[in-house]
């Protein structure tokens, strides 16, 4: 008897030390992101100032990527390759789209997430979250979920790959279907919308004690990706025009873009105008067979 738990205690030990080697290896592999927050899409004036906004150009850019060159600030913004950092202050000032037009597909589109529109007019925008709500366990889950109780917001964490319920912002009731969060999050910006976030009130017409997908989350990163985000591997020279500053910023490609950010005067309204020419890339809008459309859901829920 006490062979046999002697053998039993020695068997657990090796089960927990290979768990371990292998917990090890995988963070070696990757690193997480910090939670974000897809907050829509805004417009890029006033993301010229170089005194408040750092800019790099990331040649597979996409959110995750941008989420760690910016992992010191609390917003990130994403427009073709181009990767936006800044704060509190430099956010409230952003207009943000009320028809969302980012439907730019970022340089790496492993993900199928969108960098800012075709048009260069706009970006996506994304907040750091320090960390969950007090009351969210944390079962090492990459993507959060919102439920209404009789009394209260329950707000859990589930596997990203999951098919869960979801509701697109704006919109009044769940989309018919149940998808994984990824897959969810495009439909609704296929839509011209976003996913809900967990401030947001639920429609009437969704079921209570049921989980819906909100549009936070976090992503593994490997590290051979993190390697292609670092400036000195750029070559890509940016000439910035504003009302308030004119800098150059000097990177490694060997594209050229020059954006104009003024105040234009037409119609009482502040534009921005991006122009932006390239030697490798046309900015035509590229037809995926495999998107995902909205459907039957469109009918009469596009506003």
């Amino acid at each position: 008897m006490a062979k046999t738990s002697t053998l039993t205690c020695i068997f657990i030990f090796y089960i927990t030390l290979d768990l371990a080697k292998v917990q090890h290896i995988d963070s070696l592999k990757f690193l997480k992101t910090k939670w974000m927050t897809h907050l829509g899409c805004f417009s890029v004036n006033g993301l010229g100032d170089s005194k408040n906004v750092k800019m790099t150009n990331i040649t597979n850019n996409q959110p995750k990527i941008c989420s760690r060159q910016c992992r010191n600030w609390n917003f990130f913004a994403l427009l073709d390759s181009g990767c936006f950092c800044f704060n509190d202050e430099k956010y409230r000032n952003l207009e943000e789209s009320k028809s969302n037009k980012c439907q730019r597909r970022c340089p790496d589109y492993t993900d199928r997430m969108y960098c800012g529109s075709t048009d260069m007019y706009y970006v996506n925008i994304y907040r750091h979250e320090q960390d969950l709500p007090k009351n969210v366990k944390d079962q090492n889950f990459e993507c959060l979920t919102v439920s209404r109780h009789i009394m209260h917001k329950d707000i859990k964490q589930m596997p990203c790959n999951k098919a869960v319920s979801f509701i697109c912002s704006g919109r009044d009731k769940p989309a018919e279907q149940q998808f994984p969060f990824k897959k969810a999050k495009l439909f609704c910006e296929n839509l011209h919308s976003r996913l809900i976030n967990s401030n947001e009130s639920l429609p009437q017409i969704a079921k209570d004690n049921t989980y819906y997908w909100v549009g936070t989350f976090r992503q593994l990163v490997y590290h051979h990706d993190e390697i292609t985000v670092h400036p000195s591997t750029l070559k890509k020279s940016y000439v910035w025009k504003s009302t308030q500053d004119i800098y150059t910023q000097q990177s490694t490609t060997k594209r050229e873009s020059t954006f104009d950010l003024v105040n234009m005067s037409m119609m009482n309204t502040k534009r921005s105008t991006w122009t932006a020419s390239t030697t490798s890339k046309s900015t035509k809008t590229e037809v995926y067979p495999e998107d995902i459309n909205c459907g039957i859901f469109c009918i009469g829920m596009v506003l």
